[in-house]
């Protein structure tokens, strides 16, 4: 006898169905039959059922293996999911020629295997043949691209099922299989079979046997014929009666009086049951609730973020009133349509969770660390692939190596045999930089360790694979790479820490990952062991076999929230999260995806080939899985959707709105920023916010906590305050001493304290493609200026010696820097050298026009101050600090006047144009080129052995004006000049002649004879005193050093925004505040 139990959800039909097991169960034997997502759930429902030990709950799959393991059948050897797709793969390269509709499309387009895999399934569960196919392809001939499409389906599928029979059984079939061993395996049986919303032709098939052989079979279906035949949500459970009926009838079967619950009675109170009698309903469309709903709530949100924050802020309020984590569920969709948004909030929230979700093993750092290990080796080591490989943690080196290595590999776009070689590699570690520091011998020693840690074994690997012919010998060799890597030890480390740190699902995911590993090998080899390939097929195959690999997980603790998707999971909980009921998220859009269209499919059902799926039935189903979503909960049903212009809620959403015209919405942007406060994490944000007492109260509060006390202070002060410094005892143990520093570097500590500490003491540096950037031209110019200025100076100056000097200094520079010729650079680099040798021919003519008329003659180039080599930097010292100064010259140049004195100017190089003024000095700015002269000035006499006078400090631009120079040297020889020249003389100005004897202004600042009352002219004196006050300066820096300032308050003193080119840009929280409409650059920094 055949019994129908009918009901929606929570109308008790299944405790009744359950309760009547038990009864059963104390005069014979019982089955439940329920889908795979309802077995955990029937399991624990029956344990505590009196008469369990004579209960068995199974899915079709169990039930399969219990008639083989009674009839026989259990031993044979079933394919696997990966294994599948690999003879799918193997099989549509074979029948490629013979094909009219697929031979076009190539065995490495993955989806499309997958698909046809997928669609051998789809038939088998069907019960349709390849002959079955190839006859409607006979019927359609008319019709000849369906026709076609079903000739070489039937041929592809053929060729497919001779191959998996050769080693294997197919598990598609074996309920087929099942059936026809069944025999009288139901008798003496009650069969109760529940939670189903549908089943397949072979499901169907054995049904029958069920219901002819079982004592009494009971069928539960959650809808009612008479109420619910019509509803969007019903079609397949319609249907599916329909067919059951059916199948009872051609069985033989006496079908009983169906027992129908009307009433939904499971819920805490009215409003759910309604929405669960009335949702969806044909006959009760125009019902309405008549008040306000109290236990469902609709929140819009702005994007999906804000969804994740209204859900997490409502189980905060929620546990705080005592209710338990496990005693609520979030319900998506899709749980890959949330990825990194509900997860990441919950954490943030302190939230602990559960993802109901088989993870893809793709997404694991191990199976990228095999494909870029392939991609190394097939592709010639590319940067790309050397990058992706070093990062997967199973490389062999650590973090901070890769970190090193990569950043090297970057600058210097290092690949191919750049990486694989023996060759050392000696390119500087900064880019393009001819200066060294204390360490980087060191490290580029430890860059060729590493270098060879990695790319040792993958050259073994490259040449083990060249002799691969098999698709085993493939397999074989992986293993073996694995192996070498010490791969399944690092995993075991890895589930190690993951369980030291709490983290259990990971642990246990990291535990399985080396058997997932060796099952995919084992399919991959078992397959197609014998058949030849290359590491572009078997990767192709790995590929295959890996997308059918995941890992399962299960909770790791017993009071968290469950998230699951809708087509998974039925949440037994008090309360109930729906998140992304949008419009075309939940219910999902339905697409024709499958091999066949919604046309073909309604052909071939014309010509007796009948596919269960249907794109109507797939949209009911979408909505049925909303509806047991929504009716879920016992107690409490919130739901959230997404109104962001491009979509707003779903349409089911609305019908439960006009069963709820009270139903009043929430818009999450509207709820006070107070009442999301969760968690500490929360109220940090809102604390730091300044949005009046309450903010400053929550702020106040978490000053108590010591997790939370320092990350205010740093956050709340802003790095322009004075207060942001090092602590003491760094600073002591950075400065205890003297002060040793580069004069450029003091002035970047005054121009911005902040930017000084990034650079200079955390040796922060924004790594990048190595490049000429305006510093690496300045020292190539410098290094070929030199060479030209040498010679420009000489009675017999000749273009030809002096280009070659210039060429010899390029190339010792390119060389040093690169390890290179110059021939060797890039096209690119190579026209930037020329065209900076012509700039350099161009300049030399210069000074050689300018020393033709000057009295001042060069006397020393990169003069060093402060090193062992040069002069002695000018004394910088008080009872709290010692200052020593260290630089490079460009040039000295010096002027005898026959009185026994030598006078002498500093000269600096600048690629553009400079305007030197005397009032910056006083913001500390410009004081360069003065403490060089100064240094000449106080010490130059022992070097020189002349009584020193300064004479002055000369920038010259050495990118010529106005026309571009070429490579061979053409150019107008125009250049700005400026800086400060000693009064001397009657009219102040005997030192600007001698530079410049008609004052033109175009060797040196002064221009004109009324020039002496200008800003650019010193008097003696006048420059003691300068030297006085750039001396205090400089102490003060020191003092400030000393304390530990780090503050960025840049120093705009120049009119310039000193943040506009700034590296440290990217760290730094400093911005200028608007000033006066008159000035863009005023203003204030905070």
């Amino acid at each position: 006898m055949l019994h129908f139990v009918y009901g929606r959800v929570a109308s008790g039909k299944s405790a009744w169905l359950y309760a009547k097991a038990s009864e059963s169960a104390r005069k014979r034997r019982v089955l439940i039959i329920v889908p795979d997502r309802e077995a955990v759930s029937a399991e624990r429902k029956c344990a505590s059922l009196e008469g369990a030990a004579n209960i068995d709950v199974v899915t079709f799959s169990r039930l399969t293996n219990y008639i083989f393991r009674r009839r026989g059948g259990i031993c044979e050897s079933y394919i696997g999911s990966g294994a599948k797709k690999i003879i799918m793969y193997n099989v549509l390269r074979q029948t490629a020629p013979l094909l009219s509709c697929y031979g076009r499309i190539s065995p490495s387009d993955l989806s499309t295997v997958e698909k046809l895999t997928s669609e051998r399934t789809e038939l088998f569960k069907n019960l349709i043949t390849p002959e079955e196919l190839l006859s409607a392809s006979e019927k359609l001939s008319k019709n000849p691209r369906v026709a076609g499409k079903l000739s070489d389906l039937a041929l592809i599928f053929s060729a497919f099922d001779s191959e998996v029979a050769e080693k294997w059984s197919e598990p598609d079939g074996s309920l087929s299989k099942a059936y026809e061993l069944c025999g009288d395996f139901f008798k003496d049986t009650d069969v109760y079979i529940d939670s189903f919303l549908s089943f397949t032709k072979e499901q169907y098939k054995m049904l029958s046997a069920v219901f002819s052989g079982a004592s009494e079979t009971y069928v539960s279906l959650s809808y009612i014929p008479d109420e619910d035949g019509d509803g969007a949500a019903f079609v397949s459970l319609s249907e599916t009666d329909e067919r059951l009926h059916r199948t009872a009838v051609k069985a033989g079967v006496d079908i009983a009086e169906p027992v129908i619950f009307g009433r939904s009675i499971g819920y805490k109170n009215d409003e759910l049951a309604f929405l669960s009698e009335n949702l969806f309903s044909s006959k009760n469309y125009t019902a309405e609730y008549r008040k306000a709903p109290e236990h469902i709530s609709v929140t819009e949100c702005r994007n999906k973020y804000e969804e994740a924050e209204s859900v997490a802020v409502d189980i905060s309020k929620r546990v705080r009133a005592g209710v338990r984590y496990r005693d609520m569920a979030v319900i998506v969709r899709d749980t890959e349509d949330y990825d990194g948004i509900l997860d990441a909030e919950f954490e943030k929230a302190g939230i602990p969770y559960y993802v109901s979700r088989r993870a893809d093993i793709d997404e694991r750092g191990i199976v990228k660390f095999i494909y870029s290990a392939y991609a190394c080796v097939r592709r010639g080591f590319l940067r790309r692939d050397i990058i992706e490989y070093i990062k997967t943690d199973y490389s062999g080196i650590s973090g901070d190596e890769c970190d090193l290595l990569e950043n090297y590999i970057i600058k210097w776009k290092i690949q191919g045999k750049k990486f694989s070689s023996d060759e050392a590699w000696t390119f500087p570690l900064r880019g393009y930089d001819d200066r060294t520091r204390e360490g980087d011998e060191e490290a580029l020693e430890t860059l060729g360790i590493l270098r060879e840690k990695v790319k040792t074994p993958l050259l073994r690997f490259a040449g083990a694979l060249r002799d691969c012919k098999t698709v085993r010998d493939h397999a074989k060799l992986l293993y073996d790479f694995l192996v070498m890597m010490e791969i399944p030890e690092k995993l075991n480390a890895d589930a190690a820490l993951s369980l030291e740190a709490g983290d259990a699902s990971g642990a246990e995911e990291f535990s399985q990952l080396w058997k997932v590993l060796c099952d995919a090998l084992d399919q991959t080899a078992l397959s197609a062991g014998d058949k030849e390939t290359d590491a572009d097929g078997f990767l192709q195959l790995l590929k295959l076999a890996f997308s059918e690999t995941d890992i399962g997980s299960i909770p790791t603790s017993v009071d968290e929230v469950l998230i699951g998707g809708a087509a998974m999971t039925r949440p037994e909980a008090r309360i109930v999260y729906i998140v992304g009921a949008t419009d075309g998220v939940f219910p999902k859009r339905v697409t024709d995806d499958g091999m066949f269209s919604e046309y073909e499919k309604n052909l071939l059902r014309k010509n007796g080939v009948d596919f269960s799926s249907r794109l109507e039935k797939s949209v009911s189903d979408e909505y049925y899985y909303f509806y047991t979503s929504v009716c879920a909960p016992q107690e409490e049903l919130f739901i959230t959707y997404v109104s962001d212009g491009n979509a707003g809620r779903c349409s089911a959403l609305g019908r439960i709105e006009k069963l709820f015209p009270q139903l009043e919405e929430i818009r999450f942007e509207d709820v006070p920023e107070k009442d999301r406060i969760y968690g500490c994490e929360a109220a940090l944000e809102y604390a730091l916010s300044e949005k009046g007492e309450f903010s400053k109260a929550l702020f106040d509060y978490l000053l108590t906590k010591p997790d939370y006390a320092e990350r205010l202070s740093c956050a709340k002060e802003p790095m322009s305050a004075e207060k942001c410094r090092l602590r003491r005892e760094n600073a002591e143990e950075l400065f205890s001493g003297s002060i040793n520093t580069s004069y450029s570097r003091l002035e970047n500590y005054i121009k911005c304290r902040f930017q000084y500490f990034c650079r200079y003491e955390l040796d922060l540096s924004d790594d990048g493609t190595a490049g000429f950037s305006d510093m690496n031209i300045g020292s190539f110019l410098h290094a070929t200026l030199e060479a030209a200025a040498k010679l420009a100076t000489k009675d017999d100056f000749s273009e030809e010696e002096t280009a070659e000097a210039i060429r010899s200094a390029a190339e010792k520079y390119i060389r040093k820097i690169t390890g290179r010729a110059m021939s060797d650079l890039s096209p690119r680099l190579r026209h930037m050298t020329d065209y900076l040798c012509g700039r350099a021919m161009v300049f030399a003519k210069r000074i050689r026009d300018e020393f033709s008329v000057s009295k001042f003659r060069p006397v020393s180039f990169e003069l060093s101050v402060g090193g062992a080599d040069g002069v002695e930097a000018i004394k910088i010292e008080n009872e709290q600090s010692i200052v020593k100064l260290f630089g490079r010259i460009d040039r000295v140049d010096a002027y005898d006047s026959g009185d026994g004195k030598l006078y002498l100017r500093v000269v600096d190089y600048k690629k553009n144009a400079k305007k030197f003024d005397l009032e910056k000095i006083s913001a500390g700015l410009d004081m360069q080129m003065l403490l060089y002269l100064f240094s000449l000035w106080e010490n130059g006499e022992k070097y020189f052995g002349k009584e020193i006078v300064p004479a002055g400090v000369i920038y010259v631009e050495t990118n010529p004006r106005a026309e571009a120079v070429s490579a061979d040297g053409e150019g107008d020889g125009k250049f700005a000049v400026s800086g400060v020249v000693t009064e001397m003389g009657d009219d102040g100005l005997d030192l600007a002649r001698a530079m410049e004897p008609e004052l033109k202004g175009v060797y040196s600042p002064i221009k004109g004879s009324s020039a002496g009352k200008a800003k650019n002219i010193i008097g003696l004196d006048a420059l003691r005193e300068l030297k006085q006050n750039v001396v205090q300066t400089v102490l003060g820096c020191a003092a400030e050093l000393k304390k530990g300032l780090a503050y960025a308050a840049p120093t705009d003193a120049d009119g310039t925004d000193p943040c506009k080119y700034c590296r440290m840009k990217a760290i730094c929280r400093v911005t200028k505040k608007k000033g006066s409409e008159d000035d863009e650059n005023s203003g204030e920094y905070t």
